[in-house]
């Protein structure tokens, strides 16, 4: 099973290809609206490779917050730049920057606390 998180066109192509046959690509990564990735359907069913995507699961989110709250897993490492809320605008709109794993949006950023 290969999991997209980053929301990059080139991960949304490539992880259909990075399955095993029998295997699952899921894509969880959002990209721009509008924006298209190539894939290969050809592939797909001689592979017998899916496709599927999720947007929420609503009963991860609450563990999730609880992990990061108790320092049972670390995140500093994954952010890549802090953004104020009105910098978070035109991030979600663009594509993410090169090289970027995550952008955390830090309101307190704006008043300099």
């Amino acid at each position: 099973m290969v999991f997209e998180c980053a929301g990059r066109a080139a991960t949304v192509a490539g992880a259909p290809r990075l399955a095993r046959r029998g295997g699952m690509a899921v894509i969880l990564g959002v990209l721009p609206a509008g924006q298209k990735v190539d894939i290969e359907p050809f592939d797909l069913p001689f592979r017998e490779v899916s496709v599927i995507t999720s947007f929420l699961n609503p009963f991860a989110h609450a563990r999730a917050a609880d992990l990061i709250a108790t320092e049972a897993i670390q995140v500093s490492p994954l952010v890549s730049r802090s953004l104020t809320l009105e910098a978070a605008v035109t991030a979600i709109a663009s594509p993410a920057l090169d090289g970027e794993i995550r952008a955390l949006v830090v309101p307190a950023l704006a008043i300099g606390a």
